[in-house]
């Protein structure tokens, strides 16, 4: 694979969990009696996302990559959770979090060859 698709690889959890974020938003926002047109899609969208998010997983645990870089590219993919959040558990910069975010990218697609 390539970084390319690496990348694409292991950002489908993270765009599953969007994708559900702002489904349960219209839901919310179609009020009550609206609420069940949602829940197949939403149902569907969960599974997918689990099960992205156990691939992710298995391979991440495989790949063996030194704990910080696993750690980035978890709290991103896995845990979905937001920049600023990732870099305040690094307690480094932004660029230097991205940096990190890079070469873990690259140590995965090398371990994926």
């Amino acid at each position: 694979m390539t970084r390319q698709e690496v990348k694409a690889w292991i950002s489908r959890p993270l765009k599953y969990h969007r994708q559900v974020e702002e489904l349960t938003q219209a839901r919310k926002d179609s009020g009550p009696e609206n609420a069940g047109m949602y829940e197949q899609r939403l149902k569907e969208l969960q599974a997918a996302e689990a099960a992205a998010r156990i691939e992710v997983y298995e391979r991440l645990k495989s790949a063996d990559l030194p704990p910080r870089l696993a750690s980035v590219l978890t709290q991103r993919y896995l845990r979905c959770l937001k920049w600023p959040v990732i870099i305040r558990t690094l307690g480094k910069s932004k660029q230097w979090a991205y940096k990190l975010h890079n070469m873990a990218l690259d140590a995965l697609t090398e371990k994926m060859q």
